[in-house]
């Protein structure tokens, strides 16, 4: 069985030493049978939450970011929503 990991990146800075040690860890799982998904939080346009909590009654946030696809990749592997 081929095992799913999601990984996700909130360093700041690109190439700063998170992304070193991300990137080091996805190299050394290569031959492993392990598929590894990289979502760079740094590449992404996120909206600040305004509170609106349709989060919470719909399990979908009202805003159609970049958001949306973090947490449809979350719920493929892990299917549970994605609440936060």
């Amino acid at each position: 069985m081929v095992k799913n990991v999601l990984v996700i990146n909130g360093s700041t800075r690109i190439n700063g030493n998170t992304s070193i040690l991300v990137n080091k860890i996805i190299k050394g799982s290569m031959n492993t049978g392990v598929n590894i998904k990289l979502i760079e939080l740094k590449k992404k346009k996120i909206a600040d939450c305004i509170g609106g909590y349709q989060c919470l009654k719909e399990s979908k946030c009202s805003f159609q970011d970049d958001m949306t696809e973090i947490r449809k990749e979350y719920e493929k592997e892990y299917g549970s929503s994605l609440a936060i």
